[in-house]
């Protein structure tokens, strides 16, 4: 079969000053473990697409695909660089506009996937109407899929899948998850351009669990079910560690084929557990490889002992969010503060640049908690700091279920589109206050 994957991602990230243009790392899985299938795969990366469609149209004529996958990595971004008007910018009519131009141009099915709409399956399958999307890892789903389309064998039962059957949208409860067993398809993008757009190419350290799932309870290692109520972030299952020999020959192949140096360790929490970090780090200084890396921390978990460590191991970037679980209300500020304190010393004074963001406005936050967390900013002096009024809210959280009870949105589908909380004691002040405090610091930025 002839499979046609689309990668819809075009949003640069700034952190700082840095622009970022990440590597659709799920994709690059994807097309691994289509390559050790029968099937024939065709990619349009869109990232530096200066004409989506005219590059979706030539690619359909090109390939004559069987299948069309587009892969939705976000639904929106704030701070947009290509429409600087607007704070908040949706990608959902432009994923329409790839769906309307495949469909234009060829009659194959078109199958959804990534983060982005497996957090809403039913909502984001009932807004853009695909032939089929899948949440979840489609590592095993997609290929699967694609040979019983081909064989026109029965596929209903495929786990994550979402259809139309008789008018009605089925959501299939998603499979297990794992960290992927095959190596990312590098070669199919076009890595010098990725590369030069900061710390752009990425690779897999550990597998997080979705943030929230639907589906009843999975077997363990599953995702974590949606059922009858919110799920704090300490309910959450700790994350899946990939082998460390796995992750080494993605670097030797980067270096050796690619002459790639630089790499984002793709990892909301690179530093949990501490023993594994470490381990890690060892290794890599082992390996002799001599990568530049950025990495992504949680606070709470860090040493003096980690934190040179990694600088030893090279890296030159670390980002850390907070203070607390950020889609929860604001709680036990001062404990919060302090993990973020003892994250942030040990990385200053072992010579590892720290990016920190700090969301502001959540439930709970008063003009005397913004005071007390710009103190706090100050006295850590991070490399670049990232300031924001308001948080994007995310479905089946804590903050969700508080913006419900104040009238924000009616049901967790409303956040397919962006909404922004900002606790309303604070909507003038705040913004105001914010753009005051960075103006006295040129590495701070509002965003």
């Amino acid at each position: 079969m002839q499979i046609l994957l689309i990668s819809s991602n075009r949003h640069d990230r700034f952190v700082g000053s840095v622009r970022i243009r990440p590597i659709p790392l799920g994709l690059a899985i994807l097309m691994g473990a289509l390559r050790e299938s029968r099937h024939e795969v065709r990619l349009v990366d869109l990232m530096f697409a200066r004409a989506p469609r005219q590059a979706i149209r030539r690619a359909i004529a090109e390939s004559l695909p069987d299948l069309i996958g587009i892969s939705v990595r976000n639904l929106d971004a704030i701070g947009r660089r290509r429409v600087p008007a607007q704070r908040v910018h949706s990608f959902l009519p432009d994923i329409r506009t790839w769906i309307r131009t495949c469909r234009q141009y060829s009659r194959a099915p078109i199958v959804l996937g990534g983060p982005a709409v497996s957090l809403l399956p039913r909502d984001a399958f009932e807004a853009l109407e695909p032939d089929f999307l899948l949440a979840g890892d489609a590592t095993r789903t997609l290929p699967e899929l694609a040979e019983r389309v081909g064989r026109e064998a029965p596929w209903e039962d495929l786990p994550g899948l979402v259809f139309r059957e008789g008018g009605e949208i089925r959501v299939n409860p998603p499979g297990p998850w794992d960290a992927p067993q095959v190596s990312p398809c590098y070669e199919a993008f076009d890595l010098s351009r990725y590369e030069a757009a900061g710390y752009g190419i990425a690779v897999l350290t550990k597998m997080w669990p979705y943030i929230r799932a639907q589906g009843p309870t999975p077997q363990t290692g599953g995702p974590v079910p949606r059922t009858d109520g919110p799920i704090p972030m300490s309910a959450m299952p700790g994350p899946i560690q990939r082998p460390i020999p796995a992750l080494l020959d993605d670097l030797r192949e980067l270096r050796a084929r690619f002459g790639i140096r630089r790499v984002f360790l793709a990892d909301s929490g690179f530093n949990v557990p501490v023993p594994d970090a470490k381990a890690l780090c060892r290794a890599l200084c082992d390996a002799g490889l001599g990568f530049e890396w950025a990495t992504g921390l949680q606070p709470g978990h860090m040493d003096g002992e980690l934190a040179d460590l990694m600088r030893t191991a090279g890296c030159r970037m670390a980002l850390l969010a907070g203070p607390g679980p950020l889609q929860e209300p604001l709680r036990d500020l001062d404990r919060h503060l302090a993990e973020l304190a003892a994250t942030a010393e040990p990385l200053r004074a072992a010579g590892v640049p720290l990016v920190l963001s700090v969301i502001f406005g959540r439930p709970g936050e008063t003009r005397e908690t913004v005071e007390q967390t710009l103190a706090l900013i100050e006295r850590v002096d991070p490399g670049h700091v990232q300031l924001s009024a308001g948080i994007r809210i995310l479905p089946f959280t804590l903050l969700a279920e508080q913006a419900k009870a104040e009238g924000t949105i009616q049901k967790d589908g409303d956040c397919l589109y962006p909404v922004i909380y900002l606790s309303p004691a604070l909507k003038d002040w705040l913004p105001r206050r914010l753009r005051a405090a960075a103006q006295g610091h040129p590495n701070w930025h509002v965003v």
